[in-house]
């Protein structure tokens, strides 16, 4: 094992000239392999070779990524809304049909007495958390 990476260190070394390799090749394992050697490091010289025009700004990726995340969001908050509009209105009309009408009404006063005074605390702490972040 020592001898054989001594021997692949020897034809390295020699390919960068940087030592001199006097001993003659002797086997077929060390003429294989000083030719996957100059083999792999042509396909290196070609691959530096290689002009890879890369112009990518990533601002302009990320501000995309930012608008079509907000656009989602901005879907799936009008679907919630239509969604819970339309079963207080169903509710509504369920109601109309199978109650009294004088429930309905109080109901509706109720809902718009009370409702008001419970909006708008929350809506107050939910500005002051925004305002928080």
């Amino acid at each position: 094992m020592k001898k054989d990476s001594s021997i692949e260190n020897n034809i390295i070394d020699s390919y960068y000239n940087e030592a001199s390799y006097s001993e003659d090749l002797t086997s077929e394992t060390d003429e294989l392999f000083d030719e996957k050697l100059h083999n792999s490091l042509e396909k290196m010289d070609i691959i530096d070779s290689l002009d890879f025009p890369i112009d990518i700004n990533t601002l302009e990726i990320i501000n995309k990524a930012e608008a079509i995340k907000a656009k989602n969001k901005l879907r799936r908050e009008y679907l919630i809304f239509i969604s819970v509009c339309l079963v207080i209105i169903s509710s509504f009309i369920f109601l109309a049909f199978n109650v009294d009408i004088k429930i309905i009404i109080y109901a509706e006063v109720a809902i718009s007495v009370f409702l008001p005074l419970t909006l708008i605390p929350i809506a107050a702490k939910v500005k002051t958390k925004g305002a928080e972040r």
